[in-house]
């Protein structure tokens, strides 16, 4: 009977010396005694012993840290054919849940031969006692969580800061350079209409190709697992198709490390939705996971702050049990966005606001309506400028958003102006109108609203000002008699006299 799988602890090994940041996505999952050989807890076991001293783990320090037992786990030879074998890293997480499986089925077996030998030991006073025990070790190995999971969970650890000034720390592992790293929570959130959803779509496309997203350098190639709930299947694929596109990217360009799921209707929400998202992760091994949008996902009431805390409390056993960065999409509370500061920007409780490592605001441009100014808020790296960006169609059904770096960044508030086009450019509507004839003007100001859908007083200004220049494009004669009061407009110097 198989009790362990020999090609998942080599891979599990070999990801951890070639990538040391692999090893505390393993912490919920495997214990060194859930490796199925002795070579392998030992080894396992050294690397833990390592990653808590502060020292990188490679074949070379990994075989001076195990000394006189590196011989009988068969030499230099073996400790580096491990890292030999691995290419990437990228499915640590599948590797060490077949591990775990496995360490399970071990301990089923072990805990019902003892059943058996306590039931055969035990008088008849003491049967019920000798079953509850059984009973209750196999519920902790069915719960799918570890037995000593909540103990793991609970424990605090306490770290003398003169270590630290004795050690470097680890370098980040940043999905975008100097923005936020894996195991970060991000925000991205817009208003109404904004397109944030196109936004994170480029994003993902961005991470997963590797290529700069709009003026930010993407560290590395990224997996990327995207939950989306609003559209539907078939317009979120036209969508992913003509962003790419747009992008230049080609399915060979991401391989598969966009992986989507289509939530809609699945009923996916809460504590136990993000559960079985994690269940899913586990098996992709994703850098980044992103929700869109968070409304969909969340559960209770948005403005209350207990609420928020749970399902941001379940984002960070998420980013924890995966190792991946959590990124959601979320809307603007009602008014103008850009009076906000960002730290009160979307809707919901302020909870949000003091949450996330780092948050990208989409808010409308001052002037331009097809432009968004972008701003950052982040925890761990400098400030960064606004920019502003454009939505752009590349004529052949593509889409995306590009930087404008000749477009100032204002944003639009509300005491934001409307930048109404010139008068001027409305002229050739009253030439199509009148032509060569004498028009009544109610008729006119009735017809150039129909064509040109302006107010009444911007009508009014007009006709002021083309009738005002010294060679006045429109000119206007009066009719008073009798009670009636009538003017006329035409296109020209003059009136007929007739």
């Amino acid at each position: 009977m198989k009790l362990y799988d020999l090609d998942a602890e080599v891979y599990v090994l070999g990801s951890i010396l070639i990538d040391n940041e692999a090893l505390p996505l393993l912490r919920d999952i495997i214990r060194p005694t859930d490796f199925g050989t002795e070579r392998h807890r030992t080894i396992y076991t050294a690397m833990v012993d390592m990653r808590e001293d502060g020292v990188p783990i490679d074949p070379i320090t990994l075989c001076d840290h195990l000394g006189g037992e590196l011989e009988k786990l068969g030499g230099p030879e073996y400790i580096y054919s491990l890292a030999d074998k691995i290419g990437t890293s990228a499915n640590i997480l599948h590797y060490a849940q077949i591990i775990w499986e496995y360490s399970k089925k071990a301990q089923a077996i072990k805990t019902l031969q003892e059943a058996v030998k306590k039931l055969q030991q035990a008088s008849s006073e003491s049967v019920e006692e000798a079953l509850g025990a059984s009973i209750e070790n196999l519920s902790s190995l069915t719960s799918g969580a570890r037995p000593d999971a909540k103990n793991s969970q609970s424990k605090i650890e306490i770290i003398s800061a003169s270590a630290w000034l004795e050690n470097e720390p680890p370098v980040p592992d940043q999905i975008i350079v100097d923005l936020f790293d894996r195991g970060d929570k991000l925000a991205i959130i817009g208003q109404s209409k904004m397109r944030k959803s196109f936004f994170a779509q480029q994003m993902a496309l961005s991470l997963s190709s590797g290529r700069p997203f709009l003026s930010w350098e993407v560290a590395r190639m990224r997996r990327v697992l995207y939950t989306q709930f609003e559209i539907k299947e078939v317009h979120f694929h036209h969508r992913i198709r003509r962003m790419a596109s747009a992008l230049g990217i080609s399915a060979a360009d991401l391989g598969d490390r966009l992986q989507v799921i289509n939530a809609r209707g699945l009923g996916i929400s809460g504590t136990a939705g993000i559960e079985r998202i994690l269940q899913e992760a586990l098996r992709i091994t994703p850098d980044v996971i992103l929700f869109d949008p968070l409304y969909k996902l969340a559960t209770g009431i948005e403005n209350a702050a207990e609420d928020a805390k749970i399902i941001l409390n379940a984002f960070d056993q998420l980013a924890e049990q995966t190792g991946a960065a959590i990124a959601y999409v979320h809307h603007d509370a009602k008014g103008a966005a850009g009076d906000r500061d960002i730290r009160d920007r979307g809707a919901g409780s302020n909870v949000l606001g003091r949450d996330y490592d780092a948050c990208i605001t989409l808010t409308a441009h001052a002037q331009d309506t097809e432009a968004a100014i972008v701003e950052v808020l982040l925890r761990n790296y400098p400030p960064r400028e606004p920019f502003s960006i454009v939505w752009e169609a590349d004529g052949n059904w593509g889409y995306s958003f590009k930087e404008r770096t000749d477009l100032a960044p204002e944003k639009k508030t509300s005491k934001t102006k409307a930048n109404l086009p010139p008068l001027a450019s409305y002229l050739p509507f009253s030439e199509a109108i009148l032509g060569d004839r004498d028009m009544e003007i109610s008729g006119f100001k009735a017809e150039f609203k129909k064509r040109t859908s302006l107010s009444d007083h911007r009508i009014k200004e007009f006709l002021r000002w083309a009738s005002s220049m010294e060679d006045p494009y429109i000119i206007t004669k009066s009719y008073r008699a009798h009670g009636l009061n009538k003017k006329w407009v035409k296109i020209g110097r003059h009136f007929d006299e007739n």
